[in-house]
Order: C-alpha cells, then sequence, then structure tokens
C-alpha cells in the first residue's frame, strides 16, 4: 500500500499480519504497491509504481525471496496495476506500462519464467485487473482502445 508507518513502526509499503499483530517488512522499495503475489517458489512478487534503491531492473515489479530483494526480467516503464498466475505457473502482469525491460509490450504481459512477453494484442491502455479461469482463460478489465 502506500503507508510509512505499521502500530506505531516504520514500515515502507509492506506489511505482514501474523494474526495477532502486524510487522514491518524488511524492504528497501518506495512507492506504492497495488498488487503482492505469492509464487509456488513461495517468493512474493511486490507490483505497482515502485522502485528499489540501487539496483536497476526492478522498477515497478520485484520479487522478494524471504532475504533479498531482485528484478523479474527487466523493469516496467509504468505501474503494474495487477498480478495473475496461470495454470501453468506462468505471471501475467497488467496496467498501464508500454514496455517492458526495453521490449515493447502494451498493458499485458506474460511472465514465462525467464523473459516477459506479450500477451494478444491489448493496446493503448490500462489494465486494472486480472482473472484467470479455471480452463486457463484471462479475463481483464479496464480501460483499453482495443483488444
Amino acid at each position: 500500500g502506500h503507508f510509512t508507518t505499521v502500530d506505531g513502526r516504520n514500515a515502507a509499503i509492506i506489511a505482514r499480519w501474523d494474526g495477532a499483530r502486524w510487522h514491518a517488512a524488511q524492504t528497501n522499495l518506495s512507492g506504492v504497491i497495488h498488487a503482492l503475489h505469492v509464487a509456488r517458489n513461495g517468493d512474493y512478487i511486490a507490483a505497482g509504481n515502485i522502485a528499489h534503491a540501487g539496483l536497476p531492473g526492478m522498477q515497478n515489479l520485484s520479487r522478494w525471496n524471504g532475504q533479498t530483494w531482485s528484478p523479474l526480467g527487466g523493469g516496467f516503464d509504468a505501474r503494474v496495476e495487477c498480478l495473475a498466475e496461470l495454470p501453468s505457473g506462468e505471471l501475467i502482469a497488467g496496467g498501464g506500462f508500454t514496455s517492458v525491460g526495453g521490449s515493447l509490450i502494451d498493458s499485458i504481459a506474460l511472465w514465462n519464467g525467464s523473459a516477459w512477453g506479450p500477451v494478444g494484442n491489448l493496446t493503448h491502455g490500462n489494465v486494472f485487473d486480472i482473472h484467470v479461469e479455471s480452463t486457463g482463460s484471462i479475463v481483464v478489465c479496464g480501460s483499453f482502445v482495443s483488444v
């Protein structure tokens, strides 16, 4: 979210609830997190309008393995609003971006485990939410010119 404290302690945009109280997460991220996804391996993927102090390639999307933040492919040129996982384990990111890692990818991107790529021909817009049906079909909502 967009906060600096939790239960009176410093907490930069991420906090963890243990069932009884809030704990500040260890992070060098700044900005606003719009989506947080837990990957199958337990890593956290944070997306939004975020930056990471000192590490390139982590604009607007970063991965936490329990000890350190790292990039997931290249950085996004604008905010990432939402994340979803396909039954295959591939990750989908949606938002107001037009490039990922220097490649032209508009509004919705697919992480195949090693690189980001486009998903269909959605153009010129913002994806605000993604839903993956049990069949693997993707449903998106947002504000975009064409699909």
